[in-house]
């Protein structure tokens, strides 16, 4: 079926520039309060949201979300999304975990009249589907129960748009629900996928559960190499002019469930026609995992790119990372 679809879609090319190579700072480690997990850090952060005063910043490894004071450096506060212990073994840890990839911030609507955060699984297993939105108040802070999404028949339905669904990213664009597939394994796809947002909402708040019929369209692209890996997607944000910001990371797999060694992270501009990607590489070999811009007021077209990043161990904390492009 995917050999045929291919000669239909327009797949968007791009070629790293590794000689403009971006600095990278760290703001901070990723250090919590004791709180519900019990644990002193997040070691695997894969998505990064920003709403008012607050980062929240999800983990893939927890079934909780992770969250900071915007501006300062004290520990973070753990936030419980879902019922229930995983296993403290990597192994068996990695095969109950609900992989929860990316993290967002929904617009203000009639259920969420400050706005929410949604946050989303990989879906590269059947049960890696659980999903859940949480209101905020005016100030970004959590400001209600969490309200769980089914996504498992969305996921079934995405499967047949892309190879190996593994969902790594999520943001708003123009009415659109973006979701960045990363194409890490073998025939893997790396691939941005638009739903529309208004049905997207109308499914998750009335029954909860989320199907295709809020798909609009799959975009393909290609994102190079770094140090002779293949680039694939971990996360992505909008600015204000409508660009889109991804990072990548060159991790040397041929599966979408086990992980590999990671030659290092680039970030890639984008517009919102999918049709250019303009791609710089990080000085680091960390694994880029989450994403969050914000545009300089005193730079025309300057941004600092805030980036958090998964260790794939246990006993590796995660970091909070800075970098600054123009347009």
């Amino acid at each position: 079926m995917f050999g045929k679809l291919v000669h239909y879609i327009e797949r968007v090319l791009a070629k790293v520039n590794e000689k403009a190579i971006l600095e990278v700072k760290k703001i901070r480690d990723l250090t919590m309060h004791a709180g519900v997990p019990g644990v002193a850090y997040v070691s695997a952060a894969s998505g990064i949201a920003v709403a008012g005063n607050y980062v929240y910043i999800v983990a893939d490894d927890q079934m909780c979300l992770a969250c900071f004071k915007l501006d300062g450096n004290e520990p973070g506060d753990w936030v419980r999304l879902f019922e229930g212990d995983l296993p403290a073994e990597h192994k068996a840890r990695k095969s109950k975990k609900p992989d929860l990839e990316a993290i967002c911030l929904l617009p203000k609507n009639p259920h969420s009249q400050s706005g929410a955060l949604l946050v989303v699984p990989s879906g590269s297993k059947d049960w890696r589907s659980r999903a859940c939105i949480l209101p905020v108040d005016d100030t970004g802070r959590i400001a209600g129960e969490v309200l769980p999404l089914n996504m498992s028949a969305l996921y079934a339905y995405l499967r047949t748009k892309v190879r190996k669904l593994n969902i790594e990213g999520v943001c708003v664009c123009d009415g659109k629900l973006l979701l960045a597939n990363r194409g890490n394994s073998k025939d893997g796809d790396n691939a941005v996928i638009e739903l529309n947002l208004s049905d997207f909402l109308y499914q998750a708040y009335d029954t909860h559960e989320l199907n295709g019929d809020s798909f609009v369209a799959v975009h393909h692209q290609e994102l190079g190499k770094l140090k002779g890996v293949a680039l694939s997607f971990t996360d992505l944000t909008v600015i204000p002019s409508g660009q889109i910001v991804y990072c990548a990371a060159a991790e040397s797999t041929d599966d979408d469930y086990l992980d590999g060694p990671c030659s290092g992270s680039a970030i890639a501009v984008g517009d919102k026609k999918f049709q250019t990607l303009r791609i710089h590489a990080l000085d680091t070999s960390l694994k880029v995992e989450g994403i969050y811009a914000r545009p300089l007021p005193k730079k025309p077209g300057g941004l600092e790119l805030i980036l958090v990043t998964d260790g794939d161990a246990d006993s590796s904390i995660g970091a909070m990372l800075s970098t600054f492009v123009t347009l």
